[in-house]
């Protein structure tokens, strides 16, 4: 949670009131309460549920979206590639399907889209077309102008 730019209990209390709003979350989170054994690798704290020691982020949060803009474009995370980003994501936090938003968000993040490298090969030399065996066999035509 260091390279979240935005203060660290403004997020939590966010977090929180998503987690209370959901009635899904509430229904997990006190089967992991009454039940640890239920869901092994759930835990509660301060109201907070953690999926193996990192914050578990509801499918439906929104939340979801001002942590990919926190980890990916801030000026701290400078728009680093999807694998930068989603290590730095992973050790965090924890939601379903994570690899592949991360993938979507920076796929169309348009500042990587505008400044990342070609990974174009670069252009081989020009072939000769087989002469024909027949008459109008292939048609070509030469767009080089300004010859001798």
């Amino acid at each position: 949670m260091v390279a979240i730019t935005v203060p660290h209990w403004e997020f939590l209390n966010k977090l929180e009131e998503v987690l209370q709003s959901n009635p899904v979350m509430i229904k997990l989170i006190q089967e992991v309460q009454q039940d640890p054994s239920k869901h092994p690798h759930f835990q509660v704290r301060r109201k907070l549920l953690f999926f193996d020691n990192k914050l578990f982020i509801p499918d439906s949060s929104n939340l979801k979206t001002v942590l990919l803009e926190e980890f990916h474009a801030s000026t701290i995370a400078g728009h680093s590639g999807i694998t930068k980003t989603y290590g730095r994501l992973k050790e965090n936090v924890y939601w379903v399907g994570m690899k592949h938003d991360v993938i979507d968000f920076i796929n169309a993040c348009l500042t990587c889209q505008q400044t990342k490298n070609s990974t174009q090969l670069p252009y081989g030399l020009l072939k000769l077309l087989p002469i024909p065996s027949a008459v109008w066999e292939d048609i070509s035509l030469d767009f080089i102008v300004g010859l001798p």
